[in-house]
Parts: C-alpha cells; sequence; structure tokens
C-alpha cells in the first residue's frame, strides 16, 4: 500500500527508547489524514500502539514509545513489523511491513 522509512537496526542501551515510523500513500493515494490511529503487529505476538505525531495527505510519521522495563524488545533479534492505519471512516489498510533489528 505505502512505502515505510524507518530506521532499520537499533545498537545501544539495554532496550529501545522508541519506534518512530513515517509511512508514504506512495502508488496507493491514499489520504493519510483519513488514518484516525495506527497499530504495529509483530511477528513476535506484540501489539504496540502508535501514536501519530503529523499527518498530511501524503506522509504520516507515527511514534510507539517502549516500556521502560524493557520487556517488548527484551531480546536481540530481527522484529517483522506490520502497520495497520485506522481509518476515520472505519475501514483498515495495512501499509507494507519492515524489519526492526535489535542487537545488543
Amino acid at each position: 500500500m505505502s512505502d515505510v522509512q524507518t530506521p532499520s537496526t537499533y545498537v545501544g542501551a539495554r532496550a529501545p527508547e522508541a519506534l518512530v515510523v513515517t509511512i508514504c500513500s506512495g502508488a496507493s493515494g491514499l489520504d493519510l489524514t483519513e488514518v484516525s490511529s495506527i497499530e504495529f503487529k509483530t511477528c513476535r505476538g506484540h501489539d504496540w500502539s502508535g501514536q501519530i505525531q503529523s499527518q498530511t495527505e501524503r506522509v504520516l510519521v507515527a511514534v510507539h514509545i517502549f516500556d521502560s522495563n524493557g520487556r517488548e524488545t527484551n531480546s536481540p533479534g530481527t522484529i517483522r513489523i506490520f502497520p495497520i492505519l485506522n481509518l476515520s471512516s472505519g475501514g483498515v489498510r495495512r501499509a507494507e511491513p519492515f524489519n526492526f533489528t535489535i542487537k545488543p
């Protein structure tokens, strides 16, 4: 549906603090101002909430703040993330999935 731009690798302290994702409407032509909320499904069975930080018709920036206890990202490896866009009309659209790698 759309292009996703995000840093793909985290290296650092005990756990990442936040995930910032930029979604572009790309060839889909979806008006991203119609997105009312976003969530991130993962291959590890986690569902992460996202907060929309900014949005225009063509670009949406969303953030997920990780719990400070490190439990959401407690093991190194690659997490496949599937952004789910909830539309104000009640519909749901999926953005392109991406990998997020956590290195110790």
